[in-house]
């Protein structure tokens, strides 16, 4: 007969640990919405908190001491560089501010000191609010800053306090929490203003979607160490957000295997082709929400030049799941190079001119004719036979160029003012040298055979480079938490911030199967899962769901969103460094194992809850 006492002690074990897990996710969470609860909303001038349009926004915050965990938390949202009282004196604030966020620390600073910025920050003009932090049983004389816009108070000592400031005040979480103390004549116990959501990402640690963090965070470091150690990519920016909620971002490793530098989090990294769906398609869904683009009409109707193709009654839906018969893409870098490898007369030249103004590195300038070039290149390529799918790069040089003709704009002109400034995206954007140092931008491959050195700032991808860095199958970089914000977007059905810039049908549109009959597992622009789980042959986890989209890059980045799971799941990494040939992310299924450490995790909590 068989015991049943190891059972008996197995199940006591077992209720035990279900405890100790509940315990201590119940715990944090009740530390996370405490910390929420301890920010006070006292005063709010024509309901400026939340901020909602960011687009013309330039706000600097001022604190006296380095306040990096306020700062960090308000970039999140925003682009906040950070200043002391002197550049307030000396009325060198940065170009352009229109709104200062005052720090003033209850616990550190006299009221003599606090008097005296109140009289500094008035003198200035500009618009300011004021964040009072570690308030508890404080006083304030109720004559101070009377100009402020608003006026926050956070009482506690908590580590999600930063965070909890910043959430109010660019709408991720609502303000509701009250004054328990005596503050001055004007706040009283109890006082305190309520605000709403305005759909904004908000940062918590995984407890707050019922997820131990000890084992979670453990296991995702866990795996891309393990990848680094393999020399599967030299580091990574991992990121993972579910319920509207970043739970997990961490950077990993070095930018190359000999840099003294260890990546940060808000490193750029080239998307290679996810700027096929955070460029391109990201646009064409922004025009059709306007009705102005249509993936119903025909090539031609967006762009007139190849009305007499092969190519012109070619269908944009056909396109944009890569089964209209397009080539899968063209070497054309080969018709820049001689047979001993330099470049063609009248091709590529060292020096930026007239004749010469597309930028491919900061020493090589491709002819003005060369995208005209490329373009007849496509137009004049014979379509394969059949309409099977062929992935190609093709179809988003075409598209980019359809959405310039119908917006009359520079492709990335038009997605900066449409998409990206709105949405607070500070870090996306082509050409990055442009905007940001080189050691901001992560590295890509040292080119042995076309630029003859080490791309860095500058796109990988070589039809890119001589279209001038600016296309829409490559070009594209960005950080973890702009790609996350999108992400956001989406799954908010095309609304961010209290705006909406995508209709809900189009999102629906776009990322839901087109083809699955013809065995076509491809969205409009969007990749997706296969429509029968293969482990061999799968690019994402067994359990991303069949609502679930996305798209990998060739440098090593990968984007999956799941609406089944309100998941978002990011890897960056420059797995193309110091060369192409380490193919190790895909031959170790990398991005798909991750993914389903995620998966897990999420399922066994649910299990538990």
């Amino acid at each position: 007969m068989y015991s049943i006492k190891p059972l008996f002690i197995f199940l006591v074990i077992g209720i035990s640990a279900v405890g100790a897990y509940a315990q201590s996710i119940s715990a944090v969470q009740h530390a996370y919405k405490q910390a929420a609860s301890q920010v006070v909303l006292l005063k709010n001038e024509r309901n400026i908190i939340p901020i909602t349009s960011i687009s013309n926004l330039h706000p600097v915050l001022v604190s006296e001491s380095e306040n990096m965990a306020l700062a960090k938390a308000l970039n999140k949202y925003d682009e906040v560089p950070q200043i002391d009282s002197k550049k307030i004196e000396q009325r060198t604030w940065p170009s352009g501010t229109n709104l200062f966020i005052l720090a003033v620390d209850l616990s550190k600073q006299s009221m003599n000191e606090i008097t005296r910025l109140s009289a500094l920050i008035e003198s200035t003009g500009l618009f300011y609010m004021v964040v009072l932090e570690h308030g508890y049983f404080a006083s304030l004389n109720a004559e101070l800053f009377p100009r402020s816009r608003a006026m926050l108070l956070s009482w506690g000592q908590s580590e999600y306090m930063p965070i909890q400031l910043a959430q109010v005040i660019f709408g991720a979480s609502a303000a509701s929490g009250r004054l328990p103390f005596f503050l001055n004549n004007l706040y009283g116990t109890g006082s305190g203003q309520s605000t709403t959501e305005i759909q904004r990402l908000q940062y918590g640690p995984p407890e707050m979607v019922n997820i131990s963090g000890s084992s979670f965070n453990a296991a995702l470091r866990m795996a891309v160490e393990e990848a680094i150690k393999d020399q599967v990519f030299p580091g990574a920016n991992l990121l993972v957000a579910k319920d509207g909620m970043v739970i997990f971002h961490e950077a990993f490793g070095k930018s190359m295997y000999d840099s003294p530098r260890y990546l940060q989090k808000d490193d750029l990294y080239d998307l290679a082709s996810v700027t096929k769906i955070f460029g391109a398609t990201l646009g064409s869904m922004y025009l059709h929400s306007k009705g102005l683009f249509d993936p119903e009409r025909t090539l031609s109707t967006y762009l007139p030049s190849f009305k007499r193709s092969n190519k012109a009654n070619l269908k944009w839906k056909d396109i944009l799941t890569h089964r209209s018969g397009l080539p899968a893409s063209i070497v054309y870098y080969k018709n820049v190079l001689g047979t001993d490898g330099r470049f063609q007369p009248r091709t590529i030249k060292p020096s930026n001119s007239r004749k010469y103004p597309n930028i491919i590195n900061e020493h090589l300038y491709s002819n003005k004719n060369t995208q005209d070039k490329i373009l007849n290149n496509i137009k004049q390529l014979p379509l394969r036979a059949n309409n099977d799918y062929v992935y190609s790069d093709l179809s988003m040089i075409l598209l980019y160029r359809s959405l310039q003709n119908i917006t009359k704009l520079p492709f990335d002109q038009f997605l900066n003012q449409s998409l990206y400034q709105p949405l607070g995206l500070h870090h996306t954007r082509f050409l990055p040298t442009n905007f940001f140092t080189k050691d901001q931008i992560v590295p890509t491959e040292i080119d042995s055979f076309f630029r003859h050195t080490l791309v860095q700032g500058y796109v990988h991808d070589e039809n890119a480079a001589l279209l001038g860095g600016i296309s829409g199958h490559a070009g594209l970089f960005s950080t973890a938490n702009d790609m996350a914000i999108i992400s956001q977007m989406l799954l908010n059905k095309g609304s961010y911030g209290g705006k909406e810039y995508i209709k809900p049908a189009t999102v629906d549109q776009y990322i839901r199967y087109q083809y699955p009959e013809l065995n076509n597992r491809r969205g409009l622009g969007f990749d997706k899962p296969l429509l029968e789980y293969d482990v061999n042959t799968s690019h994402v986890a067994r359990d991303a769901s069949p609502l679930s989209f996305g798209h990998s890059g060739f440098t090593g980045t990968f984007v999956w969103i799941d609406p089944a799971y309100h998941l978002t799941y990011i890897l960056l990494t420059n797995r193309v460094y110091p060369s192409r040939v380490n193919n190790k992310i895909s031959q170790y299924s990398i991005r798909p194992c991750i993914q389903q450490i995620i998966y897990d995790h999420i399922i066994n909590s649910q299990l538990k809850n």
